[in-house]
């Protein structure tokens, strides 16, 4: 895919704190911006407040445990995003994480994504990022070749 088409999503992550761990079970598209920056507007704001109250519902109910966007950088957040992260990881919302995906980095031995969040939020800017080990749950029958599947659901980052 030539990196002029490329575009950035920013979107959040709904699921539940366990034992002081994130489980994501749900992710929302919030915006798609342009190729090297996406903003979110108010309306985004309010569409996010009617998808977290569907997560309310849910048994057991969850929230909004973070936020994802896609990156052309790598791996980190910008200074940008550690901004944006803070309102995020708080002492609302400590185990709040944040997810950066970069299509160009999927491979057999790398998903595309890492999941990080601040060592400590009270630090603010000046806090260190702290990489978060995660697992991948899928059906059985993908489980075996991911890349596989990640060609299957996105295959324009294949062509």
């Amino acid at each position: 895919m030539d990196k002029e088409v490329f575009k950035e999503v920013y979107g959040f992550l709904g699921g539940r704190v366990v034992v002081g761990n994130c489980k994501l079970n749900a992710c929302q598209v919030a915006h798609v911006g342009g190729n090297t920056e996406v903003k979110l507007e108010p309306k985004h704001y309010i569409e996010a407040a009617d998808w977290e109250s569907q997560l309310y519902i849910k048994e057991p109910p969850e929230f909004m445990v973070g936020w994802w966007h896609s990156h052309f950088i790598g791996h980190t957040f910008s200074g940008i995003d550690i901004i944006n992260h803070l309102g995020w990881q708080n002492e609302n919302n400590p185990h709040a994480i944040g997810l950066v995906f970069d299509p160009q980095l999927i491979s057999e031995k790398n998903p595309g994504f890492i999941i990080l969040k601040l060592e400590d939020y009270n630090k603010g800017e000046a806090s260190e990022l702290q990489s978060i080990d995660f697992i991948i749950q899928m059906k059985e029958k993908f489980r075996e070749n991911y890349l596989a599947y990640i060609r299957s659901k996105l295959p324009q980052f294949f062509e």
